[in-house]
């Protein structure tokens, strides 16, 4: 993502950097210039969607008060008028209340910024990888992904795999955890322990679980 990673200390210049970096939409940012002027069925459904997206997908940043040309490139900053606090406390009441599962560690942060002489903000919502879902918006009850530059919504068949994703998941990390202790007991390790109490830590990416991606520990040693 390009935006730091712990979102307090985001300020201006790392906003003004997406557009300095050109940094484009895709998978895990998605960059709207406005907030909708009130919030009926249809602009809740349209926020929640996205969010969602992202929770079942790879995770990403939802971004309001940022302009985009035609290619999805940042072209500016757009700063949102009202009370900011009271807004990030109304969408995560919507995130709460409106999202089944709930998403959990979803962020909503606003940044102040100045452009000229308009004053506002900008609504950072970061919402990562869900290992809880997969997740429905409940005003219509549709469950949506993010998948490349757009969000659409899913169909029976991918909603059984998503399911079906979550709940093997834990089976192949505990399978993955119980092979690898028994390695360690019998002494098939690469590299010779020496005799007495060990102590034993799995770091485990949950993606490598899934078999989304593959990881090569030898890089990291």
């Amino acid at each position: 993502m390009p935006l730091p990673r712990d979102l307090r200390p985001v300020q201006q210049s790392d906003i003004e950097k997406l557009l300095i970096d050109q940094e484009t939409e895709g998978p895990s940012l998605d960059f709207k210039q406005s907030m909708p002027p009130n919030w009926d069925s249809s602009s809740k459904n349209s926020f929640l969607a996205d969010v969602s997206a992202f929770a079942n997908a790879s995770g990403g940043d939802l971004i309001y008060g940022i302009g985009e040309d035609g290619e999805g490139r940042a072209t500016s900053i757009e700063p949102l008028i009202g009370n900011p606090d009271a807004l990030a406390m109304q969408l995560q009441n919507f995130l709460r209340d409106l999202v089944e599962p709930r998403i959990p560690a979803c962020e909503v942060v606003p940044v102040q910024i100045t452009v000229g002489d308009t004053r506002g903000f900008v609504m950072i919502i970061r919402c990562p990888k869900s290992w809880a879902g997969p997740h429905r918006v409940k005003i219509n009850q549709h469950f949506y992904l993010r998948e490349g530059v757009r969000t659409r919504q899913l169909d029976v068949p991918e909603i059984r795999g998503l399911f079906l994703r979550t709940e093997s998941q834990a089976q192949h990390i505990r399978d993955f955890r119980t092979d690898r202790i028994s390695q360690l007991l019998t002494g098939d390790v690469p590299s010779e322990l020496i005799p007495g109490s060990i102590m034993v830590l799995h770091l485990i990416p949950t993606s490598a679980a899934l078999g989304e991606m593959a990881v090569d520990p030898a890089q990291y040693v």
